[in-house]
C-alpha cells in the first residue's frame, strides 16, 4: 500500500476557514481548507517510512506498540516554532500557513513551501496523536466535573468563553507535559505501557487543575500549574501565587486525602529531585519561588498537625505533653511567617531543612513584632506557651487540664492570625 492510497480522516486535523479563489470570468478555480488541507497535502507527500508507518497505522485502527508511540511524539515533541497565522494581506496570509498557490494550465494549485515543512510535520503529527488518544483523554477529564465545556485538545481549537477557554488549555498542557515526562521523564520506568502510564499520570495532572478549578473565582481564568513535572517550568509564577493554589488543595476536606497527599508528596519529592543539580539559575530560583513555597506549605502542615496531636494528648490526660505540642506548633507557624517575610535561614545542604534554634526564632519573631507585622499580643502569646513547655519539659512539675486547655486556646487564635497574616 502506498501513501497515496491511504484513507485520511478528515475529523483528525483542525479546520479554522476556508478560501475560494475564483476565476475572473467566475467560476469556482481552487478552495483550501485551513489548516486541515495543509496536513493532507504534507501527508499525501510522505517519504519518511517511520512517518508513512504510522499513518497507514492511524488510519487503518491498528494498535500502537510503545515504540510506535515513542515515534509518534518524536515528530511534535521538538523545538520546531508553530505556525501562527496573523497577517491580513492574503498572500502573505496563506503563506502565514505554509502553503502558497501555484497558477497553471490546469488552473491553481496549493503547494507547501518548504520553509515551512518542519512547522507543518509537527502540527500535523500532533493533531494525530491527539486524535489516536482522543477516547483515553476525554474518558479521564469526564471522571471530574468540569460542568458544560467540549473537550477537544487540539491546538487550533477555541471557544469564545475566555474562562471555559482557559480550561481547554490547561487540558492541553496537562496532555503536552504527560507526553514530554513518557519522552524524557523517568516515571515511564513505573509503568509496563504506555497506555498505563497515560492512564495514571495524565489523570493525576487532571485531578490537580479539577482542584484547581474548584477553587478559582466565577468568570476568572485559570492555568496549568506544572507541579509533576521538572520545577524549572515554574519560572514565572509568583510565591505567592503558587502558594495559595497548593495551600488551597491541601485544605480543602472536601477533595480526597490521597489526591491532596499526592500533591503535597510531589511538592516534596520534586523538590528533592530539582536540589540535586547545583547552579545559578537553579539557585536563583530556589531563593525565589521553590524554598519560600516549600518551606511555607510544610511549616504551617506541621504546625497544624502539632496542634491536633495537642488537643488529642489533652484529652488523654497527658497535658505536659499537649503543652510541649502547643509551643511547636507555634514554633512551625513562626517559621512560615518568617518564611513569607524571608526572614529565614537557608536550607542546610542536601537538606529541606533550616539551622535556626528556638532563640533566634524568638529574636526575629520578636522583630516582625515590633515592626508591626504581627501584633505584639501574639509575641506574648508565643513566649507563655513556650515558657509553659520548658516548664513541661525539664521541670518536675505536672500541670493541670486548665493550664493545658490554655495553652490550647492560645496556640488556636495563634494560628489563626498567622495564617491570616501569610495568606
Amino acid at each position: 500500500m502506498t501513501v497515496e492510497t491511504v484513507r485520511i480522516n478528515n475529523d483528525v486535523f483542525s479546520s479554522v476557514m476556508s478560501m475560494t479563489i475564483e476565476k475572473k470570468g467566475g467560476g469556482l478555480c481552487g478552495m483550501i481548507e485551513l489548516p486541515r488541507d495543509v496536513s493532507k497535502l504534507y501527508l499525501r507527500s510522505l517519504e519518511d517510512p517511520i512517518e508513512i508507518e504510522l499513518l497507514k497505522k492511524h488510519e487503518e485502527n491498528i494498535v500502537f506498540s510503545d515504540q510506535d508511540y515513542e515515534n509518534l511524539f518524536k515528530l511534535f515533541i521538538n523545538n520546531v516554532s508553530r505556525l501562527d497565522p496573523c497577517s491580513k494581506d492574503v498572500s502573505k496570509f496563506l503563506e502565514s500557513f505554509g502553503v502558497e498557490i501555484l497558477g497553471g494550465d490546469k488552473g491553481i494549485e496549493f503547494k507547501i513551501i518548504a520553509e515551512y515543512l518542519p512547522q507543518i510535520r509537527v502540527d500535523t503529527w500532533e493533531s494525530i496523536a491527539i486524535s489516536l488518544l482522543s477516547d483515553a483523554y476525554t474518558d479521564i477529564i469526564n471522571c471530574f466535573d468540569f460542568g458544560n465545556i467540549n473537550i477537544d485538545l487540539r491546538a487550533w481549537v477555541s471557544v469564545g468563553d475566555e474562562e471555559k477557554q482557559s480550561l481547554l488549555s490547561a487540558f492541553r498542557s496537562a496532555f503536552i507535559f504527560t507526553i514530554i515526562n513518557y519522552l524524557y521523564g523517568d516515571d515511564k520506568n513505573l509503568y509496563l505501557t504506555f497506555n498505563d502510564y497515560f492512564e495514571n499520570e495524565f489523570y493525576k495532572r487532571i485531578a490537580f487543575i479539577s482542584n484547581v478549578w474548584s477553587h478559582h473565582d466565577v468568570g476568572s481564568t485559570i492555568k496549568y500549574i506544572p507541579i509533576f513535572e521538572s520545577f524549572y517550568n515554574l519560572d514565572g509564577l509568583s510565591s505567592s501565587e503558587l502558594i495559595k493554589i497548593i495551600k488551597n488543595i491541601l485544605d480543602d476536606d472536601n477533595i480526597v486525602a490521597d489526591e491532596r497527599n499526592m500533591v503535597y508528596n510531589r511538592l516534596i519529592d520534586g523538590t528533592n529531585e530539582f536540589r540535586t543539580i547545583q547552579d545559578a539559575q537553579q539557585k536563583a530560583l530556589e531563593d525565589a519561588l521553590i524554598k519560600p513555597v516549600v518551606n511555607f506549605l510544610v511549616e504551617m502542615k506541621a504546625a497544624k498537625s502539632e496542634m491536633e496531636a495537642a488537643i488529642k494528648l489533652c484529652e488523654e490526660k497527658l497535658y505536659n505533653q499537649a503543652i510541649g505540642r502547643c509551643y511547636y506548633s507555634m514554633m512551625h507557624s513562626v517559621k512560615a511567617l518568617l518564611e513569607k517575610n524571608q526572614k529565614l535561614s537557608d536550607w542546610v545542604p542536601d537538606k529541606l531543612s533550616v539551622n535556626t534554634s528556638h532563640s533566634e526564632l524568638d529574636k526575629k519573631f520578636k522583630k516582625l513584632s515590633t515592626k508591626g507585622i504581627v501584633g505584639n499580643p501574639y509575641y506574648l502569646d508565643f513566649r507563655y506557651v513556650k515558657q509553659k513547655r520548658w516548664t513541661a519539659d525539664y521541670a518536675v512539675f505536672n500541670f493541670d487540664k486548665a493550664e493545658s486547655k490554655e495553652c490550647i486556646r492560645r496556640t488556636t487564635i495563634f494560628l489563626e492570625e498567622i495564617e491570616k497574616i501569610t495568606c
